[in-house]
Protein backbone atom coordinates (compact mmCIF):
# COMPACT_ATOMS: atom_id res chain seq x y z
CA UNK A 1 0.00 0.00 0.00
CA UNK A 2 1.41 3.37 -1.00
CA UNK A 3 0.80 6.34 1.26
CA UNK A 4 -0.26 9.61 -0.32
CA UNK A 5 2.44 12.22 0.15
CA UNK A 6 1.45 15.84 0.46
CA UNK A 7 3.73 18.75 -0.23
CA UNK A 8 4.10 22.48 0.17
CA UNK A 9 6.06 24.65 -2.20
CA UNK A 10 7.27 28.21 -2.00
CA UNK A 11 6.55 30.62 -4.81
CA UNK A 12 9.62 30.96 -7.03
CA UNK A 13 11.37 34.18 -6.11
CA UNK A 14 13.40 36.34 -8.43
CA UNK A 15 16.20 37.72 -6.28
CA UNK A 16 19.73 39.08 -6.35
CA UNK A 17 21.06 37.19 -3.31
CA UNK A 18 20.20 34.16 -1.20
CA UNK A 19 18.02 34.44 1.89
CA UNK A 20 19.47 33.28 5.21
CA UNK A 21 17.33 30.11 5.08
CA UNK A 22 18.38 29.29 1.51
CA UNK A 23 22.03 29.89 2.34
CA UNK A 24 21.91 27.79 5.51
CA UNK A 25 20.15 24.88 3.76
CA UNK A 26 22.52 24.90 0.77
CA UNK A 27 25.59 25.06 3.06
CA UNK A 28 24.30 22.16 5.16
CA UNK A 29 23.77 20.04 2.04
CA UNK A 30 27.18 20.95 0.55
CA UNK A 31 28.99 20.11 3.81
CA UNK A 32 27.18 16.79 4.25
CA UNK A 33 26.99 15.63 0.64
CA UNK A 34 30.70 15.79 -0.09
CA UNK A 35 31.28 15.11 -3.78
CA UNK A 36 27.66 14.54 -4.74
CA UNK A 37 25.54 12.61 -2.26
CA UNK A 38 25.72 10.89 1.09
CA UNK A 39 23.63 8.62 3.26
CA UNK A 40 23.42 8.89 7.04
CA UNK A 41 21.79 6.96 9.84
CA UNK A 42 20.09 9.36 12.25
CA UNK A 43 19.60 8.98 15.99
CA UNK A 44 16.13 7.67 16.75
CA UNK A 45 15.53 10.55 19.18
CA UNK A 46 16.58 13.25 16.67
CA UNK A 47 13.00 14.30 15.93
CA UNK A 48 13.61 13.82 12.20
CA UNK A 49 11.11 11.95 10.06
CA UNK A 50 12.63 8.54 9.36
CA UNK A 51 15.82 6.90 10.59
CA UNK A 52 18.02 7.59 7.56
CA UNK A 53 18.90 10.82 5.74
CA UNK A 54 20.07 11.10 2.13
CA UNK A 55 21.74 14.39 1.18
CA UNK A 56 22.34 15.19 -2.49
CA UNK A 57 23.30 17.92 -4.93
CA UNK A 58 22.85 18.18 -8.66
CA UNK A 59 23.92 20.86 -11.14
CA UNK A 60 22.65 21.28 -14.69
CA UNK A 61 24.32 23.77 -17.03
CA UNK A 62 22.83 24.86 -20.33
CA UNK A 63 24.68 27.65 -22.07
CA UNK A 64 25.18 30.45 -19.53
CA UNK A 65 22.29 29.23 -17.38
CA UNK A 66 22.49 26.78 -14.51
CA UNK A 67 20.21 25.07 -12.05
CA UNK A 68 21.43 23.76 -8.70
CA UNK A 69 19.27 21.36 -6.72
CA UNK A 70 20.13 20.68 -3.09
CA UNK A 71 18.02 18.01 -1.39
CA UNK A 72 17.56 16.22 1.92
CA UNK A 73 15.43 13.08 1.82
CA UNK A 74 14.19 11.35 4.96
CA UNK A 75 13.96 7.55 4.73
CA UNK A 76 12.66 4.73 6.92
CA UNK A 77 13.59 1.08 6.72
CA UNK A 78 10.56 -1.10 5.92
CA UNK A 79 9.88 -4.54 7.36
CA UNK A 80 11.30 -6.19 4.21
CA UNK A 81 14.60 -4.28 4.51
CA UNK A 82 14.02 -1.56 1.91
CA UNK A 83 14.14 2.19 2.38
CA UNK A 84 10.93 4.13 1.93
CA UNK A 85 10.89 7.89 1.48
CA UNK A 86 8.90 9.57 4.26
CA UNK A 87 9.79 13.18 3.49
CA UNK A 88 11.94 15.52 1.43
CA UNK A 89 13.17 19.11 1.35
CA UNK A 90 14.43 20.31 -2.00
CA UNK A 91 15.82 23.71 -2.94
CA UNK A 92 16.11 24.77 -6.58
CA UNK A 93 18.30 27.70 -7.58
CA UNK A 94 18.23 28.78 -11.22
CA UNK A 95 20.80 31.31 -12.36
CA UNK A 96 20.47 33.07 -15.70
CA UNK A 97 23.16 35.28 -17.21
CA UNK A 98 21.75 38.61 -18.32
CA UNK A 99 22.73 39.97 -21.69
CA UNK A 100 26.47 40.68 -21.93
CA UNK A 101 27.04 38.53 -18.81
CA UNK A 102 27.12 41.50 -16.46
CA UNK A 103 24.35 40.43 -14.10
CA UNK A 104 23.09 37.09 -12.87
CA UNK A 105 19.38 36.71 -12.27
CA UNK A 106 18.39 34.11 -9.68
CA UNK A 107 15.13 32.26 -9.16
CA UNK A 108 14.80 30.17 -6.05
CA UNK A 109 12.17 27.90 -4.51
CA UNK A 110 11.76 25.20 -1.85
CA UNK A 111 9.58 22.12 -2.04
CA UNK A 112 8.79 20.15 1.10
CA UNK A 113 7.04 16.78 0.82
CA UNK A 114 5.95 14.11 3.26
CA UNK A 115 3.37 13.21 5.83
CA UNK A 116 1.91 16.17 7.66
CA UNK A 117 2.15 18.68 4.80
CA UNK A 118 -0.89 19.77 2.87
CA UNK A 119 -0.78 20.21 -0.89
CA UNK A 120 -0.33 23.90 -1.46
CA UNK A 121 1.83 26.72 -2.66
CA UNK A 122 2.58 28.53 0.55
CA UNK A 123 3.82 31.90 1.56
CA UNK A 124 7.60 31.86 1.52
CA UNK A 125 7.73 32.80 5.22
CA UNK A 126 5.79 29.65 6.16
CA UNK A 127 8.05 27.44 4.04
CA UNK A 128 11.15 29.15 5.48
CA UNK A 129 9.97 28.40 9.04
CA UNK A 130 9.50 24.70 8.20
CA UNK A 131 12.93 24.51 6.50
CA UNK A 132 14.62 26.34 9.40
CA UNK A 133 13.06 23.93 11.92
CA UNK A 134 14.22 20.85 9.96
CA UNK A 135 17.75 22.25 9.43
CA UNK A 136 17.98 22.90 13.17
CA UNK A 137 17.01 19.25 13.83
CA UNK A 138 19.50 18.04 11.20
CA UNK A 139 22.33 20.09 12.70
CA UNK A 140 21.49 18.80 16.19
CA UNK A 141 21.17 15.15 15.15
CA UNK A 142 24.02 12.68 15.34
CA UNK A 143 24.35 11.56 11.71
CA UNK A 144 26.46 8.45 11.17
CA UNK A 145 27.78 8.00 7.63
CA UNK A 146 26.60 4.94 5.71
CA UNK A 147 28.39 3.56 2.64
CA UNK A 148 26.93 4.58 -0.73
CA UNK A 149 27.80 4.08 -4.34
CA UNK A 150 28.76 7.55 -5.48
CA UNK A 151 27.90 8.62 -8.98
CA UNK A 152 30.58 10.28 -11.09
CA UNK A 153 30.54 14.04 -10.70
CA UNK A 154 30.56 16.11 -13.87
CA UNK A 155 30.42 19.51 -12.23
CA UNK A 156 30.64 20.74 -8.68
CA UNK A 157 28.13 23.38 -7.59
CA UNK A 158 29.48 26.87 -7.16
CA UNK A 159 30.83 26.60 -3.60
CA UNK A 160 29.35 28.86 -0.97
CA UNK A 161 31.49 30.35 1.74
CA UNK A 162 29.86 28.48 4.60
CA UNK A 163 30.69 29.05 8.25
CA UNK A 164 31.66 25.87 10.08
Amino acid sequence: MTRRRSSIQSHPLGQSSLSETQYEFMCFVQRQAGARDALYQADLDSGLPGDTVRVSMNVNDVGGDSEQIHAVEFLSLTGDGRWESVGRIEHSLKETQAIQGQQVEMESSFEIAGAGFRDAESANGEVDRVVQAEVKKLKGARLMSLPTRRARRDRTPRPLTCAA
